[in-house]
């Protein structure tokens, strides 16, 4: 399933000039996912870090879910957290899905595990990879909670090849 040409212009006219433009079936255009709400970052914006989570799904119900949005024709993935790649099937889920079949996939992220998981990241179908990062060294680390997370972001966000990368910052 894919959208035309003029799927987007019908969009902006149906909700700009007049409803008699929309097509004539919506459809959402990404989806974001959420795998786990566990995460190893203090940030003073929230609370995660304060509780060990279960997963709510397991490892066929993310695969299937995944499968689902593909299925859809939905164009961007993002996943969310938490941290993502606190998730140990994270990697296995993306090999099992239809992964290919989005135009992008988005990884949120903390950038903790950047480093440590970058060659995984590197050959996983992940295109873009929005990185949390709320001010200068300093600045950051405290509102992050942790000693030497710009460094570490940082260093991992040098080692990405063929990724886009962006810097997603907190904001009130």
């Amino acid at each position: 399933m894919s959208f035309s040409a003029s799927y987007l212009p019908r969009v902006w006219l149906g909700s700009q000039v007049s409803a008699k433009f929309f097509p004539s079936t919506i459809r959402p255009l990404a989806a974001h996912v959420k795998l786990t709400e566990n995460c190893q970052a203090r940030c003073i914006s929230c609370d995660y870090w304060k509780s060990r989570w279960d997963e709510g799904i397991d490892t066929s119900r993310a695969v299937d879910l995944v499968n689902q949005i593909a299925d859809l024709g939905i164009g961007s993935l993002r996943f969310t957290g938490g941290e993502p790649l606190l998730r140990r099937d994270f990697f296995h889920v993306l090999r099992q899905s239809k992964s290919s079949s989005f135009k992008r996939i988005i990884l949120q992220t903390n950038g903790l595990l950047l480093r440590k998981l970058h060659k995984e990241i590197n050959t996983s179908p992940i295109s873009n990879i929005s990185v949390s990062i709320d001010g200068l060294r300093d600045s950051n680390d405290r509102i992050r909670g942790i000693r030497g997370y710009f460094d570490l972001a940082m260093d991992g966000i040098k080692l990405m090849k063929d990724k886009q990368v962006s810097i997603a910052r907190w904001t009130t």
